[in-house]
């Protein structure tokens, strides 16, 4: 499936409408994000969610991985932040805005890794 299959079949659908298997699931998933799901991911609804959410808002969005503050880029690409930025993360009022902040204007604090 190629990505623009999987955002028509997205758009198409009501949030509460996705696919109920796994493998169907997984298979926008992955055609979206550029990436097989892992188990962090969640179960067929979480899949769906985020598929429906990166088409809806195709910008960078922050998520924690691994109890760790990361930004995600609409191809499923994340964004890694460096030990100091991490630390910076924890003691920021809004950690979530401080990634994009810092992935956006300073990206060689951190690395890309799809």
């Amino acid at each position: 499936m190629s990505r623009d299959e999987a955002e028509g079949y997205v758009r198409a659908c009501a949030e509460d409408e996705g696919p109920e298997s796994y493998e169907d699931a997984a298979k926008i998933f992955a055609a979206i994000f550029g990436r097989d799901p892992d188990p962090e991911d969640g179960d067929a609804g979480d899949l769906w969610s985020h598929a429906c959410a990166a088409v809806d808002d195709p910008t960078l969005r922050a998520e924690v991985r691994h109890d760790t503050w990361t930004v995600v880029d609409p191809a499923g690409g994340r964004w890694w932040p460096n030990a100091r930025v991490s630390a910076e993360l924890a003691a920021a009022e809004d950690p979530a805005a401080e990634v994009v902040r810092i992935c956006t204007e300073t990206p060689l604090r951190g690395r890309w890794a799809q």
